[in-house]
């Protein structure tokens, strides 16, 4: 595969670079490293246009210089062949960048470079010693797989991240520590993975710190990690540090701007946020903004949340329609109180009564109704009382309604029976 060419050293050539290298060594796309672009012109260092005759003079330094000039395109045009010369004076002096660039350069073999598997190896393992995290990242990623000639091999793949981490790749401390099954040097990694600014890093030995289940926990420990990988989650764009942050600091998610915080995350590209962001909707039941966050916590290749969308999907609209059928319920329920209510204001209880009974047939409305029309219900019909009598309807009155019937039941001459059912 390519690998990438960019300078991690603050040199000379890193100034002209003009670019800070990137938080993970990540092979660069094929079409990125077919393609080199010309830099933009930049104010050069002191002394830059006399690099080309020091380095003659044998000034490694200002070697490797002029070859990054030559690779970059400033004031110049591209030139990968001479810079590769210019890089291998450089790595002879041990000059940790040059060995870096040039090995990388002679390896993917392109822009006129001759391809050289042994030199590029050599330069490479140079650079690793000499201080380059990113040499030292190369060899173990060329260590991965079968290519060029070279075997897979674990343990040098494991070696060379181990000193990749040393020299100060973040990422490949994290890498490193998924292969430990000895806890202490696990959070060793860790810890330096998050010293340089890897969230990754951070968030995951604040898991281990705050769950306790490999290591005696320490929440305010695992707090002030979580709270350090949240800071960098904008650099790396790794924001599940925020979120066991939001967790630890609001278990219930009740305070004000919780939330609001949860959905900016997830806007931000955090998967997890979105399916907590999912979650709480459905606390507040509004599925129709929880189905959204379940979409966007599926694109985030959440494998749960995409389960949970699909049954959402399902669901939502017979639940929509069940919740429509109960709004028009509670609507004409309403309306038979409004009903019942004016006709009790009027004075006219035991009308009110009678359609409570015979025409809405709900022992509950029936049951507040007695409770308005007190006395009355001694000018109810011998049929329209019959029915208050019931089985199914007495039961389900309050004990007032039941006292009220009872009382015109006597009243009446009735024996009082147990079951109504039986007189």
């Amino acid at each position: 595969p390519a690998l990438d060419t960019v300078s991690g050293r603050k040199s000379q050539a890193a100034v002209l670079a003009q670019s800070p290298p990137p938080a993970a060594a990540q092979p660069v796309a094929a079409s990125q490293v077919d393609q080199p672009q010309k830099a933009v012109d930049q104010s050069m260092p002191l002394g830059w246009e006399r690099w080309e005759a020091q380095c003659a003079a044998g000034d490694a330094e200002a070697c490797t210089n002029f070859g990054e000039r030559l690779r970059l395109g400033i004031r110049t045009a591209i030139d990968m062949p001479r810079a590769v010369q210019m890089f291998r004076k450089g790595c002879a002096a041990k000059i940790d960048v040059a060995c870096e660039n040039g090995g990388i350069l002679i390896w993917n073999g392109r822009f006129g470079v001759t391809e050289n598997v042994p030199e590029a190896m050599a330069m490479l393992n140079t650079g690793c010693d000499a201080g380059s995290w990113r040499a030292c990242s190369v060899l173990g990623r060329i260590f991965t797989k079968d290519q060029k000639g070279i075997a897979p091999d674990v343990a040098k793949r494991q070696a060379y991240e181990h000193r990749a981490c040393r020299n100060g790749s973040a990422l490949d401390c994290a890498v490193a520590a998924l292969d430990q099954t000895d806890i202490q040097k696990t959070m060793t990694l860790l810890a330096r993975g998050c010293d340089l600014g890897d969230a990754l890093s951070c968030h995951s030995a604040g898991v281990r710190l705050n769950t306790g289940k490999e290591l005696p926990a320490n929440p305010a420990l695992a707090r002030r990690l979580f709270a350090r990988g949240c800071d960098l989650a904008e650099k790396g764009n790794y924001f599940d540090a925020c979120v066991d942050l939001l967790r630890m600091d609001d278990p219930q998610a009740k305070q004000p701007g919780t939330r609001e915080r949860f959905e900016d995350l997830c806007n931000s590209g955090s998967a997890w946020s979105c399916s907590w962001a999912a979650q709480l909707s459905i606390d507040r039941k509004d599925y129709r903004a929880a189905l959204a966050w379940l979409g966007k916590a599926c694109q985030g290749e959440f494998a749960e949340s995409c389960r949970a969308e699909k049954e959402f999907a399902s669901f939502l609209p017979k639940y929509e329609q069940w919740q429509d059928q109960e709004k028009a319920l509670a609507e004409r329920e309403r309306e038979r109180e409004a009903r019942i209510n004016a006709l009790l204001a009027s004075g006219h209880a035991i009308d009110a009564v009678a359609v409570a009974i015979r025409e809405y047939g709900s022992p509950e409305l029936v049951d507040k109704v007695l409770t308005g029309a007190g006395s009355a219900v001694a000018q109810l019909d011998n049929f329209t009382f019959d029915i208050l009598i019931m089985p199914g309807w007495r039961d389900r009155m309050s004990p007032g309604g039941r006292a009220i019937v009872d009382s015109e039941y006597r009243r009446r001459g009735l024996h009082l029976a147990r079951n109504y059912s039986t007189i």
